[in-house]
């Protein structure tokens, strides 16, 4: 294959870019500032694939082939669609069907791409694909001459948030089977971004524009055979004039709508958003001086916070305002669950439960008549929950106005008996998981049958308490709670593993939007971040 249809070729990805801080710091060190306006309207970039040839397909030499694409756009139009043969344009079309015809003059292996612009001028690139091209009449062999290298990109990660002006460093594994000598070179669409040759084929890539980005690599081999990398999507985010706010003191709660925007809760009051994924904050005003104890988000903008003296705020402007709500007790809340905008549950203390048809505008009172302190609630539909309290479970299926008790079945049986829960999330009707801690230490209890027995997966470290829990799917859950420490399930729960946390701080409160990304926070500032599953957990803000 001639060089001219064997450069490497790294297409980038469409990156969304979040507006920037700029830090004031308030007399006590803990910052502060004017709310974060509400988060821009971010187009959503094109989807587009090959649909022929496939990978791995067998070509002839000089004979015609159809190129075919499919691409979409979720919020508006495929301005064209463009075909490469590595870093060669073969064609662009501006109109359905996506289809071009190509006839290969060269033997050897080369990768096709189809890369599509939508309306707004956001660009993306399809997974590349692998043809052989061969002369008729030849045998090409179990695999070609030359060998084509394999590439992925390392870094940045998929999903990974940047506010503009940022240099974003790009980095690559790239081997070649047959051969030491290798280049890499980066792509944002159709734009070389620059090219590596030494490992770990390093390259900056300043001035990336706001927005959407697909950012792809291209190994080429001595003899000109190239591969391009699976695409990797980023995200730039506008730099702004708003004023940045360190989150400070005790951390309890955190929820993120997505991978930018997210809020936290604290004591005397105190909230925070992102809108970049939690690399900086500003604080919001919540016209209380309560402590707050967790938060949940419905949308991008409408959401609740529960708290201490029976607080209970509501936002539907993503927190550039928050109204306090009628709870009608002084209790300590303790525990929210909405699922619907309508429809939702708090508990707290001294047999609080309270539900709201009519999103919050009023709380009814749903006694159970047992003396106790209701820690953790969690719904699944509007009829049917489950609330923890000291050493047990409760369930209803008429929405609250009736209370079974779940007395929970522990496995191995010398575990001690539960005496405090602190959070519930059920994935399904079935399936659940419950945090707390007993007079042994932390605990983890599962249910698979809608709370008519629990297993017992994690109690150690008498010591030690879990105080926050997190459903990345229905697969991947986090557990935190006191030293840092970060247990963590791959399996809905039925096994789970310690994660290396980089702080020995009680964490409080985590949440995640995927099975890779999470967040967690806690006492003294604390707050951690994963974009891995939990491999590497960084420090962002707080103690070690």
């Amino acid at each position: 294959m001639g060089n001219s249809l064997r450069r490497a070729v790294v297409l980038a990805s469409v990156v969304l870019i979040v507006p920037a801080c700029t830090r004031s710091t308030s007399p006590d060190g803990g910052g502060g500032g004017t709310p974060a306006g509400p988060p821009p309207v971010v187009n959503q970039p094109p989807t587009v694939r090959l649909i022929t040839p496939t990978q791995d397909t067998l070509l002839r030499n000089g004979t015609a082939v159809d190129l075919v694409a499919a691409a979409a756009d979720p919020d508006g139009a495929i301005f064209q669609v463009s075909f490469f043969e590595g870093a060669n344009l073969l064609a662009t079309l501006l109109t359905e069907p996506f289809q071009f015809t190509w006839i290969p003059v060269l033997d050897g292996t080369f990768s096709l791409t189809a890369i599509a612009t939508d309306n707004s001028g956001a660009v993306v690139s399809s997974d590349p694909v692998s043809v052989v091209v061969q002369t008729a009449g030849t045998n090409p062999g179990p695999t070609p001459p030359n060998q084509s290298p394999l590439v992925r990109i390392t870094n940045p990660l998929e999903g990974s948030v940047f506010l503009e002006g940022t240099s974003i460093t790009l980095s690559a594994d790239a081997t070649d089977p047959d051969g030491p000598s290798l280049r890499v070179e980066y792509f944002d669409g159709v734009t070389s971004i620059g090219s590596a040759t030494l490992i770990p084929f390093v390259v900056s890539f300043a001035g990336a524009t706001v927005g959407p980005h697909s950012i792809r690599a291209v190994a080429t081999d001595a003899i000109g055979a190239s591969t391009s990398s699976v695409p990797v999507s980023i995200t730039v985010t506008p730099s702004s004039t708003t004023t940045s706010s360190r989150p400070t003191g005790s951390l309890n709660g955190v929820f993120f709508a997505d991978s930018s925007r997210g809020w936290i809760v604290g004591d005397q009051g105190r909230i925070w958003r992102s809108d970049d994924g939690g690399t900086t904050w500003s604080m919001q005003t919540s016209g209380t001086g309560a402590w707050l104890q967790r938060v949940q988000f419905l949308s991008g903008t409408v959401g609740w916070i529960v708290g201490g003296s029976g607080t209970i705020l509501k936002t539907t402007d993503g927190g550039d305002t928050w109204s306090p709500q009628p709870s009608g007790t002084s209790e300590f809340l303790r525990s929210l669950s909405f699922v619907d905008p309508t429809t939702g549950w708090v508990v707290g203390d001294n047999d609080t439960v309270l539900k709201t048809t009519n999103s919050g505008t009023t709380w009814t009172a749903h006694p159970t008549g047992i003396a106790d302190n209701f820690t953790a609630v969690a719904f699944v539909s509007t009829s049917k929950g489950w609330m923890g309290r000291g050493g047990a479970v409760l369930r209803t299926t008429d929405g609250g106005d009736t209370w079974t008790s779940q007395e929970a079945v522990l496995a191995p049986a010398q575990i001690p008996r539960a005496i405090g829960f602190s959070e519930a999330r059920f994935v399904s009707e079935t399936r659940g998981v419950m945090t707390g801690f007993t007079r042994g230490g932390d605990i983890l209890r599962t249910t698979t049958d809608g709370g008519d027995t629990w297993v017992t997966r994690e109690n150690t470290a008498p010591t030690n308490a879990f105080s926050g829990l997190a459903f990345g799917d229905s697969r991947h859950f986090w557990a935190v709670g006191t030293s840092g420490k970060i247990a963590a399930s791959t399996d809905s729960g039925d096994t789970w593993s310690m994660q290396t946390s980089p702080t020995v701080e009680n964490l409080r409160g985590v949440w995640a939007v995927s099975a890779t990304r999470a967040w967690a926070v806690g006492e003294n500032g604390t707050l951690l971040r994963t974009a891995d599953g939990g491999s590497t957990w960084l420090l962002l803000n707080g103690g070690s």
